[in-house]
């Protein structure tokens, strides 16, 4: 039993002893674990921070492809630029303006065509202007002078006395008549009333008038037409050589109303030689005074008989005048007829090319816009391309570089969690010493 007690309080004296020492080895024991604690706590928030950091990572990394994708397909969509419809814009146009150039010199062709034409047209007017004045005139000249012949011969008792001889109608010698110029008063001096004088069938028909009931209330000459059987003498100085009859069978009537007349230059001149005058001659001289060898009768114009004569050959050169004149006329109105006609027609021409023209103009004007457009739109989407690419490279150099920064972090985590599974091993190890040393702890204090 000593040896017991002795044993005993070996054991307790041992274990008293050896109670700071367990105590000391649970204290160390419990230091350890709550540094490895400590540790395991860093190293399992360093951990979820990399996780966190890797989420985060992630996320951008779908963001970044997710752009990357994006910017492909808009790039995929971007149509290629239109280089043929360009090409092809502008060989159309390239077309059309060649045809614009053309039809502008062909409508300066024109302009200056219908400039010429209407300058032609205008001395062409001028010129049937002139034509139809100068027929107008002639014409107005024809009809007064024929009002002056129709009036020859006329009265209001003689045309009614005529009307009922029936004479109204009937020739007038004076028609029948032509004379030199310059000698027509000599003829009407010498003719007298015998200028004027009706022509009828028959000259036996003057005996029903030869009563004074029936006779004529003026001095009426008649004469009627005779078969020429020879033409009139007319030779050297007669009045006879200087008048043209125009009606061959009234030579012997003009003859014989002529007879013996010779022609002196001046009443001076007549004067002069009338000693060599025959029987029944006399001079006349173109102022129409008579010289006979004994007396003089000085002529003095006698109404609307004055001038008949010339009055007519005028009136026979007036009708060729007006003839010619108004053929000139219808030549003038056929020519400006005939420039109106190509006037209008180069007009109506030029009108059409104009329009042609304006017409062109439009579709060099629509292609030109087209073209500015599409080298536009190609210019847009070659800038739009350039951008879509510089996009593009920069999100896939943001996927490769989140992706790098995937693989940091995920090689970062991998050591986070390879330390924390040694730190946590530890601190399991440490717990367990710490309560193997609790155990001794509390066994030495039982002991005691």
């Amino acid at each position: 039993d000593d040896v017991e007690r002795e044993h005993a309080a070996e054991e307790e004296r041992t274990a008293r002893e050896g109670l700071p020492s367990r105590e000391a080895a649970v204290a160390e024991a419990t230091r350890a674990l709550a540094e490895l604690a400590d540790k395991v706590n860093l190293s399992e928030q360093a951990a979820r921070v990399a996780e966190s950091r890797r989420d985060s990572a992630n996320r951008a990394l779908a963001q970044a492809e997710k752009r990357r994708e994006g910017l492909d397909g808009e790039l995929e969509r971007l149509s290629v630029p239109a280089t043929d419809e360009i090409r092809i814009v502008e060989e159309q146009l390239a077309d059309e303006a060649q045809e614009l150039a053309s039809r502008e010199a062909a409508l300066a062709e024109l302009q200056a065509r219908v400039q010429a034409l209407q300058e032609r047209h205008r001395s062409a007017s001028d010129e049937w202007q002139d034509a139809s004045r100068r027929l107008a005139d002639l014409e107005a000249r024809e009809q007064a002078l024929a009002a002056l012949q129709a009036r020859v011969g006329h009265g209001q008792d003689k045309d009614a006395w005529l009307g009922v001889a029936g004479l109204a109608d009937a020739p007038q010698l004076w028609r029948a008549l032509d004379v030199e110029p310059g000698w027509n008063d000599a003829l009407e001096s010498v003719l007298r009333e015998r200028l004027e004088a009706r022509e009828l069938d028959a000259l036996d028909r003057v005996t029903a008038w030869d009563e004074a009931a029936s006779a004529p209330p003026v001095r009426l000459a008649l004469y009627a037409p005779a078969p020429a059987r020879h033409g009139p003498s007319g030779s050297g100085d007669s009045l006879l050589a200087r008048v043209r009859i125009k009606r061959p069978e009234l030579g012997r009537l003009v003859a014989d109303a002529l007879h013996g007349v010779r022609c002196r230059a001046s009443l001076a001149e007549a004067l002069a030689e009338r000693d060599a005058l025959g029987l029944g001659e006399s001079f006349v001289t173109p102022t129409g005074h008579v010289v006979t060898a004994q007396s003089v009768t000085l002529f003095k114009p006698d109404g609307e008989i004055h001038g008949v004569l010339e009055r007519q050959r005028e009136l026979e050169e007036l009708a060729d005048a007006v003839a010619a004149a108004r053929g000139a006329a219808g030549e003038a109105r056929a020519g400006l007829d005939s420039v109106e006609t190509e006037l209008k027609a180069q007009q109506h021409a030029y009108h059409a090319e104009a329009q042609a023209l304006a017409s062109q103009q439009r579709r060099c004007h629509d292609l030109e816009l087209e073209l500015v457009q599409l080298k536009q739109a190609a210019e847009a989407a070659q800038r739009r391309r350039a951008e879509l690419v510089e996009a593009r490279d920069q999100a896939a150099a943001q996927v490769a570089a989140e992706r790098a920064e995937l693989e940091r972090i995920g090689a970062e985590l991998a050591d986070f969690q390879s330390r924390l599974h040694d730190q946590i091993a530890e601190r399991e190890a440490a717990r367990h010493a710490r309560n193997e040393a609790e155990v001794e702890k509390e066994r030495a204090r039982e002991r005691v």
